[in-house]
């Protein structure tokens, strides 16, 4: 059985209950700060129904900024993330991949009893080792936006090149995030509370015969 999200988006039974369970804003809102001030690139937080839980870094680079107060090109970029949600779900792994403007971006899901529920998401960045034709390639697939398209200098102040080296850092620690983000909300409340429990018959022990078993 399944529900249909605000967005339309068609989501299984129960997710909606472990998102509501699994995600802490405030704790959210810190964790993706940090991961700004240390890398510098943007990253968002969005659950199962694709809504947006918290972002930190420019809400949008001044590059796409610029670009979307076109709102074809706005609907064009909700629609490259809904794919690339699906895609990293049916991977449940990173995916790397080129947006509808020619800009790279990699999501990864947030994955909970064998659920998907959310998913991070950081960009927008280009392969530094192709920095001159990352460039034609953002011309070519925005030609139809030409006279939204900021001139080069803008672009190559703002949109950040990584090596492939750093590509693939930032997909390690995106994994290594949700990783602990499902420690830090499952695991470890489970262990608490049996410690909690194992302590409980403890003192109701001692209580009783006023010493350990």
């Amino acid at each position: 059985m399944a529900f249909c999200s605000k967005n339309g988006r068609i989501v299984p039974e129960g997710r909606g209950k472990e998102v509501e369970n699994f995600f802490d804003q405030k704790e959210d809102d810190r964790l993706t700060e940090s991961f700004v001030t240390v890398s510098g690139i943007s990253i968002s937080l969005f659950d199962c129904n694709l809504n947006l839980l918290s972002h930190h870094g420019q809400d949008v680079c001044g590059f796409r900024r610029k670009m979307r107060e076109n709102p074809e090109f706005t609907r064009r970029c909700t629609c490259s993330n809904e794919n690339a949600f699906r895609q990293a779900e049916a991977l449940r792994a990173t995916y790397l991949y080129q947006c509808h403007a020619g800009l790279t971006e990699m999501v990864t899901p947030v994955i909970n009893r064998d659920m998907v529920i959310g998913y991070l998401m950081i960009g927008q960045f280009i392969p530094a080792e192709r920095k001159e034709q990352a460039w034609e390639n953002v011309q070519h697939c925005c030609r139809e936006f030409a006279s939204f398209l900021p001139e080069r200098e803008v672009f190559d102040r703002e949109v950040r090149a990584l090596t492939q080296k750093e590509i693939q850092a930032w997909t390690d620690i995106l994994q290594a995030y949700t990783s602990y983000l499902w420690v830090n909300r499952c695991l470890l409340p489970k262990v608490e509370e049996s410690f909690e429990r194992i302590r409980q018959d403890v003192r109701n022990c001692q209580a009783e015969h006023g010493s350990y078993p």
